[in-house]
């Protein structure tokens, strides 16, 4: 923890919403790679924008056999938002948000 601007918090990612985060500042990137079903990710992570008190969000969106197709479109109704699928991505898809209205690819 060599960078003061790191936070590290051990804890129940669910758990770590805006309203019970310890800092009282803005998250300027919030990393998720959370092993979880896609609807349960999309509430944690519009909880997350809908506070206003997050900058950047990227993520990755896991899938369990079929895609469902529908949470993808959920996700990407999200202003400001991207889906990609990156080269190492088997069988899941990288969020990328960005508050400031730039493309999440800039």
């Amino acid at each position: 923890m060599k960078y003061k601007n790191l936070e590290f918090v051990s804890a129940d990612a669910f758990k770590i919403l805006p309203d019970s985060h310890a800092s009282s500042r803005e998250v300027d990137w919030l990393l998720s790679d959370l092993i979880c079903y896609p609807d349960k990710l999309l509430k944690f992570i519009k909880e997350w924008i809908d506070s206003g008190r997050v900058n950047n969000v990227i993520c990755t969106i896991k899938f369990q056999g079929e895609i469902d197709f529908d949470v993808i479109d959920r996700f990407a109704e999200i202003p400001n938002s991207q889906i990609v699928h990156l080269p190492s991505n088997k069988n899941e898809l990288t969020f990328l948000w960005r508050k400031n209205g730039k493309s999440p690819m800039e």
